[in-house]
């Protein structure tokens, strides 16, 4: 009796996934955490009710994975367990797309393309962030995954599912919406409208279920709209979102040139390999370009609706906005099945992507190194000398990083709800008021400022402005800055005291 062996091939992709997920493990335990990732931590330590209050209020998003971080953290309430939990997303969306290529594909180089998943920047990115995202990532990929098996065999069963991970998926980002209607724009067009209507049925109760969430979108919409003007530029950036996903050109400063010289070969060869899809009879009548037709059919319906809610409701705008259509993105990668020696195709962008990776992170902080600041602080502070922070984003993750004992402000006071970005310093008068209302008995305190501008508005103080007022208010007799090892952006430590 023979006995099963496993292949060659089986082994190296075991071999490639231990080493993915060691590696990713290690790096989540060893990247400092962002502003965003404290405000995840912040919603999520307080009970289920101001969980749910704060992810409507403050966040500006729906619930679920606040809640479902919220009851994670109840088993270990570390940074690290924090972060795991989209590791765990990050690997269930892996093996849906495993499955959804098999689907699509008909099993044809499936491993190779769960690699170009894992490995694009994109998705590592994703399971590093304590936010939504990676399980956006698993969610749409899951709806897309049902919506295909429904797509194509017609069966009930498939769509309940579907139904189930959509309703979810609106709990989680509003902009799952888009995906469900590309799902019923894609049965309208491709199918009948028989199927159509009846999709549309399904989906009663979920916008039912839904209705409870129109009640916050109103302030929610103005936590996330700019108050400066939406131009064409907005647009390009919605349309620029592809090559991102694709090509990952936004996961690293490159210059202009850099783009082109990468653009080009990807250019080159995915416009092949779709011309030699649409041209070769083999391919004709094939269930696999019928399946490809609709993908960028729903592609398209989601890049329309982007293109037209941004600068209608004047959204700020940022590519991770898009991630629905992540998977979707990845998944035109099948088309190189189509090319002789695909392997080295498949080959060279995984070998891409990892240089990107190796790149992007030689340093363990996303914006600033909070616990090298921190144990700075820690070290030159004196007994009951107070921390100010000017800049709400420095303060909530320095938090997570300082063991010191002086009590910390920021300027203003936060307060986490609906106007947080809000900037209620205008002036280098506003600036000097709240620094004199710290009453802590003490003539010195610690200012620590950051050089990036506002998320919704510009600033109104430059840096020469806040250290003009500073010299002529106060003697500094400490100052030291911190540069960013990704950015060009900076923190500024000084040790101030008001003249006499």
């Amino acid at each position: 009796m023979k006995t099963k062996t496993k292949s060659p091939t089986n082994l190296y992709f075991i071999f490639f996934l231990l080493i993915y997920f060691v590696v990713l493990t290690y790096l989540a335990g060893r990247i400092y955490i962002w502003e965003d990732e404290s405000y995840s931590l912040n919603t999520s330590s307080h009970n289920l009710a101001e969980v749910l209050k704060l992810s409507y209020n403050f966040e500006g998003q729906p619930p679920f994975y606040f809640v479902l971080l919220a009851l994670w953290r109840l088993i270990n309430s570390s940074i690290f367990f924090a972060r795991m939990l989209s590791v765990v997303f990050i690997a269930s969306s892996a093996y849906f797309f495993e499955r959804l290529c098999g689907l699509v594909t008909g099993k044809k180089n499936v491993r190779w393309l769960v690699v170009v998943f894992l490995l694009n920047p994109f998705t590592v990115w994703a399971a590093l962030e304590i936010r939504l995202y990676a399980l956006v990532v698993l969610l749409s990929t899951l709806s897309v995954y049902y919506f295909l098996r429904f797509y194509i065999e017609n069966r009930n069963k498939y769509l309940y599912i579907l139904m189930v991970v959509s309703l979810i998926g609106l709990y989680t980002q509003y902009f799952f919406v888009f995906l469900i209607t590309s799902f019923a724009i894609g049965l309208l067009i491709f199918k009948n409208k028989t199927i159509f209507f009846k999709f549309c049925l399904y989906c009663a109760p979920v916008i039912l279920l839904f209705l409870p969430n129109l009640i916050f979108i109103p302030d929610q919409l103005s936590m996330a709209q700019t108050h400066l003007n939406v131009n064409v530029k907005h647009i390009f950036d919605v349309i620029r979102t592809p090559q991102d996903f694709i090509m990952s050109l936004g996961s690293l400063p490159l210059s202009q040139l850099s783009r082109w010289i990468i653009k080009i070969p990807f250019i080159l060869v995915f416009g092949f390999a779709f011309f030699k899809v649409m041209r070769d009879e083999a391919f004709f009548n094939s269930a696999y370009k019928k399946i490809l037709k609709l993908i960028l059919f729903m592609l398209f319906v989601c890049m329309v609706l982007y293109i037209i809610l941004v600068p209608s409701l004047s959204l700020i705008f940022q590519e991770k906005y898009m991630i629905i259509t992540f998977s979707l993105f990845v998944l035109l990668f099948s088309v190189l099945n189509v090319l002789p020696k695909t392997e080295i195709f498949f080959g060279a962008i995984s070998l891409y992507f990892i240089c990107l990776l190796a790149v992007k992170y030689r340093y363990p902080e996303k914006t600033y190194n909070f616990k090298l600041v921190s144990d700075y602080i820690e070290k030159v502070e004196m007994k009951n000398e107070p921390v100010i922070f000017y800049g709400k984003s420095i303060l909530p993750p320095f938090n997570y990083y300082y063991n010191g004992t002086n009590p910390l402000y920021p300027l203003p006071a936060i307060k986490y709800d609906k106007d947080y970005y809000e900037e209620r310093i205008t002036d280098t008068s506003d600036l000097n008021k709240e620094i004199e209302s710290i009453n802590s008995g003490n003539k010195s305190m610690i200012l620590v400022t950051e050089s990036i501008t506002g998320f919704k508005y510009k600033k109104f103080l430059t840096r020469e402005m806040i250290q003009k007022s500073l010299r002529d208010h106060y003697l500094i007799s400490l100052d030291s800055t911190f540069q960013s090892r990704n950015s060009d952006n900076f923190l500024r430590v000084q040790r101030i005291e008001k003249k006499e």
